[in-house]
């Protein structure tokens, strides 16, 4: 009886032991597929809502870099890239406006708003192009304002500036629509009549 009792003993022992290390072995199984999961979906997490938009943001910034049209507008994803699209946005627009300022002024008088000589001379080209592929004529004339001088000498620079402001106003006021005015510098005029 007594080895009978030592056996039913050690063999309830023993299941118990083969129930704690079985349980001792599925336990690390658990966390390492628990880990495995909660990692994958931090990826897909990270992947949809952050590297997503960066990566969108990404390529509008190089198709923007080679000078094609690009919506620089992420519309999700972390508040950081939101702000981030929207640092470019406001810089891609203010680079625009400063472009367009910039050639604004490399092709006109400060002074009167006129076209310089530049603008004129290509202007001319067109004009010459268009008269031998069409025909027809055109003129061009230079003016030269007499006595300026003695106006600067005479009343200061600011009137004088004044005074080839209103010349300018009149003298557009006076052409066409296709007819360009551009003011050479100093007191020298030029009018481009196709």
């Amino acid at each position: 009886r007594l080895n009978k009792g030592l056996e039913t003993s050690a063999r309830t022992e023993m299941a118990a032991l083969s129930e704690a290390a079985r349980r001792i072995t599925v336990f690390p199984w658990a966390l390492v597929i628990l880990h495995l999961v909660v990692v994958v979906a931090g990826y897909l997490y990270l992947r949809r809502g952050v590297l997503g938009p960066l990566s969108h943001l990404a390529r509008a910034l190089r198709r923007e870099a080679e000078g094609k049209p690009a919506a620089l507008a992420v519309t999700s994803g972390p508040d950081e890239i939101l702000d981030l699209s929207e640092a470019f946005r406001r810089m891609r627009e203010e680079v625009r406006s400063r472009q367009g300022a910039l050639e604004y002024q490399a092709f006109h008088d400060p002074l009167t708003g006129l076209p310089n000589r530049a603008l004129l001379e290509d202007r001319l080209e067109q004009a010459q192009a268009q008269v031998l592929r069409h025909g027809g004529t055109g003129a061009m004339l230079m003016l030269d304002l007499d006595f300026f001088k003695e106006i600067n000498d005479a009343f200061g620079h600011p009137v004088g500036d004044k005074v080839l402001a209103e010349i300018a106003g009149r003298l557009q006021g006076l052409l066409r629509q296709s007819d360009t005015i551009a003011r050479f510098g100093g007191d020298e005029f030029g009018v481009l009549l196709p």
